[in-house]
């Protein structure tokens, strides 16, 4: 038996609306067998999904995604003929509607939009919002939403089923929803069609060119993909690559128009601070210019705060609901502060600023799992170089060797990466063997490693020393011996050899090595000239001497 209106206007709201729409929503829902929808109003998305469970209509709640993930996830629900509602407020997620809509005609210049219907929290009435229905109309949109601003859940709710039972009468009357776009809208469909796969094919060349190397080459391309859609993806693919062949300031400029289509993503935000720490660095130690480099440093702390910031707000807001969080959330800040070594301008203001803000990135990550191997390598080196650079030598040496386990290829890079940062924290002894290390593999650009090695066991060698650890000492100079085949640098390891066979008063071993260092560069006979072999000076005289008297 029916309820009566009396009984109905006193049963529960969600209860009264869900009698009153249902009829109109089977029929809804004989045409389109699922609702899907993407609402960023979480109290909205919750009341519609119970009431159409309620009454027997299949509705997926999906999460707000990036630009990318969400035209596809919109793609797949076109292809299925679900309905699709997507709330605007005027932002979806990181994604402008318009660039949304833009980027589903490049995707997919066939599809049929008539399905997805926009929900607006704004009066109807208001010119911005009937302009911004125009531009939609020009998409293929057929039916917008618009729910009353400062309005009560139960009545946004209200709102949003009386639209849906107007859609579907319409639908079933055969009415025009809305005005067809007008005549000149867009090209023809096979223009269109041909421009989508110029546009992905100019995105697929560049990233083919940067895993050559060819970056030059690959900012050409992105040039010529933004010229046809200057969109969030192409432009921070280009900034990325200006940043790579040291070009900061045009990285910069694309970074900040990325950020201007997408205001809610924290990347650009992060990318812009890591240009600026570039650019600090540049102006300080090329341009000799403190003033200057101090202002893009404090741009560069005011652009990571706004990315935290952002990120906070995105983790509060996904609190409860894991498939919206992001695997790596504070990657690219991790990226910036990885950027941010500033100890080779002795700025202790610098230096203490980036530590503070280091170890609170690194508290905040402490639950992301680097070892991981499906995160990007890039990433999981980054982070362990900020480990390296703050003291947590074992937690960044697990994250490096498991790089290389599924990525032997990489040892040289991954693993002088390591090196450096250890040597810049002073701990010659560690960035040795890891040196050494790397000398066991065919890695190239060996020269360079072998380079590095001598130094870091130079330096480390003279640490035993002043601990008067002399025979540790001569191992380590007969192992940097072992890799240098008389290359460069070879004569003064000999001559730090001899320096520690004479403190260890075995004068016979000092001559052989520095007469060894003579004949591989005949300069070291001059070793007067050289400050730091002065105790070196009379033992050379001695077997002049002796070979003098020897020849006589």
């Amino acid at each position: 038996m029916a309820l009566s209106d009396s009984v109905i206007s006193k049963l529960p709201v969600k209860q009264r609306l869900a009698i009153e729409y249902k009829p109109s929503l089977i029929r809804l829902s004989r045409r389109y067998p699922i609702t899907a929808f993407s609402i960023a109003n979480s109290e909205l998305a919750n009341n519609i999904s119970d009431l159409l469970g309620k009454v027997g209509v299949k509705n997926y709640k999906a999460s707000v995604y990036e630009e990318s993930k969400l035209t596809d996830s919109i793609l797949t629900w076109q292809s299925r003929g679900h309905l699709i509602l997507l709330n605007y407020k005027p932002s979806l997620g990181n994604v402008t509607i318009v660039n949304l809509f833009r980027a589903l005609k490049r995707q997919a210049p066939l599809h049929s939009n008539d399905a997805i219907i926009p929900i607006f929290i704004a009066s109807p009435d208001s010119k911005k919002q009937h302009e911004m229905f125009k531009v939609l109309g020009h998409f293929g949109i057929k039916y917008a939403c618009f729910l009353t601003p400062n309005a009560s859940p139960e009545e946004h709710l209200a709102e949003l089923l009386r639209d849906l039972s107007r859609f579907e009468e319409l639908i079933n009357s055969k009415q025009e929803i809305a005005e067809p776009p007008p005549d000149d809208f867009g090209k023809d469909v096979q223009q269109q069609t041909e421009q989508v796969a110029k546009y992905k094919k100019l995105l697929a060349d560049g990233d083919e060119l940067i895993g050559k190397g060819e970056f030059e080459e690959a900012i050409k391309i992105f040039t010529n993909a933004i010229s046809l859609e200057p969109a969030f993806d192409v432009l921070m693919k280009r900034g990325d690559t200006y940043y790579k062949v040291k070009r900061y300031a045009s990285a910069l400029i694309d970074y900040r128009e990325a950020n201007t289509l997408t205001a809610a993503a924290p990347d650009p935000y992060a990318k812009i601070g890591k240009c600026c720490f570039s650019l600090t660095k540049h102006a300080s130690s090329t341009e000799g210019n403190d003033e200057k480099a101090a202002k893009w440093f404090e741009k560069g702390i005011q652009s990571l705060a706004k990315a935290t910031t952002m990120i906070e707000k995105m983790e509060k807001e996904n609190k409860g609901f894991p498939e919206k969080r992001s695997a790596n959330p504070y990657g690219s800040i991790v990226s910036a502060l990885a950027e941010a070594d500033f100890r080779d301008l002795k700025n202790d203001d610098f230096a203490n600023r980036v530590e503070k803000l280091s170890l609170n990135v690194l508290s905040k990550t402490e639950d992301v799992d680097y070892l991981d191997h499906d995160l990007d390598i890039d990433i999981r080196i980054e982070k362990a170089i900020l480990l390296t650079r703050n003291g947590r030598y074992d937690q960044a040496e697990r994250i490096y060797r498991e790089i290389i386990v599924t990525s032997p290829s990489d040892v040289g890079p991954v693993f002088n990466n390591f090196a450096i940062e250890l040597r810049k924290n002073l701990m010659y002894g560690k960035a040795f063997e890891i040196y050494l290390e790397i000398l066991r593999f065919d890695v190239p650009d060996r020269s360079i490693i072998v380079r590095n090695m001598i130094t870091a066991g130079r330096r480390h060698s003279a640490q035993l020393r002043d601990e008067m650890k002399y025979d540790e000492s001569v191992a380590v100079y007969k192992n940097i011996l072992h890799y240098t085949k008389k290359s460069e640098g070879t004569e003064r390891v000999l001559c730090d050899l001899a320096l520690t066979y004479l403190e260890m008063q075995e004068q016979a071993k000092a001559s052989a090595c520095l007469i060894e260092a003579i004949y591989i560069n005949p300069a070291m006979a001059e070793i007067d000239k050289y400050p730091e072999y002065k105790d070196l000076a009379n033992l050379k005289q001695e077997i002049f001497k002796k070979l003098t008297k020897g020849a006589v």
